[in-house]
């Protein structure tokens, strides 16, 4: 009968639902206390790890980048010189403190991205669990520079190992006024230096950050 029918259709959907409910609390469980797949933290792949091994990781490289610094290593032609920022240095006075790059409350990233999958309602666990299969749920660390404390560290390290550009001018040369010819200059531009730092940061890379100089023509 269509009574009967209805009847079967309903425990039929009664029980893939069940069966859904199920497969769902299990998957949640064989991740209770690590990271859901499709997880990126930092650069690094955490799906299936715990969080006490992801924590130790990043604290680990937080402990080398704030005791170490950062290395840069510039590279003009055939010579290099390597310069190393702190984390911060004092000022003109003990109590100012000038800061070239911080860390951020990257144990708050962590715990955000522990927490991909976890919260809301069950709906929108499932999806945000189903849909790091396909496109990779990342966070990046929060550390940031200081560009400009940073920038005016640089220029005094590399004042005589960067050339400036200078345009062709009159110049006296014993009795006559000559023309001396342009030169180019060597630099490494302010907004690659930064974006080299703000890529290592977003994952905390201690590894030295090595940059070419490019030729840069007088104005």
């Amino acid at each position: 009968t269509l009574i009967a029918k209805y009847h079967r259709i309903g425990i039929l959907v009664a029980l893939t639902l069940l069966s859904i409910g199920v497969l769902f609390l299990s998957y949640e469980n064989q991740y209770r206390g690590r990271f859901y797949p499709g997880v990126i933290l930092g650069g690094e792949d955490v799906g299936g790890k715990s969080y006490g091994d992801a924590r130790a990781l990043f604290e680990q490289r937080a402990r080398v980048l704030t005791g170490n610094g950062l290395q840069f290593i510039f590279r003009n032609g055939i010579m290099e010189k390597e310069v190393r920022v702190p984390m911060f240095t004092v000022g003109l006075t003990p109590d100012n403190l000038v800061s070239y790059f911080t860390l951020g409350n990257w144990a708050e990233t962590i715990r955000e991205a522990y927490s991909f999958g976890r919260s809301g309602s069950l709906w929108r666990r499932g999806e945000e669990q189903a849909r790091a299969f396909f496109i990779p749920k990342r966070f990046a660390m929060p550390g940031a520079v200081n560009g400009e404390a940073l920038q005016s560290l640089l220029s005094r390290e590399l004042k005589r190992f960067f050339t400036a550009a200078t345009p062709a001018q009159f110049t006296w040369d014993a009795y006559a006024m000559v023309i001396t010819p342009e030169q180019n200059g060597a630099q490494v531009p302010s907004l690659e230096i930064l974006d080299a730092v703000n890529k290592r940061l977003a994952v905390f890379d201690a590894g030295a950050i090595r940059l070419t100089t490019t030729t840069e023509a007088p104005e």
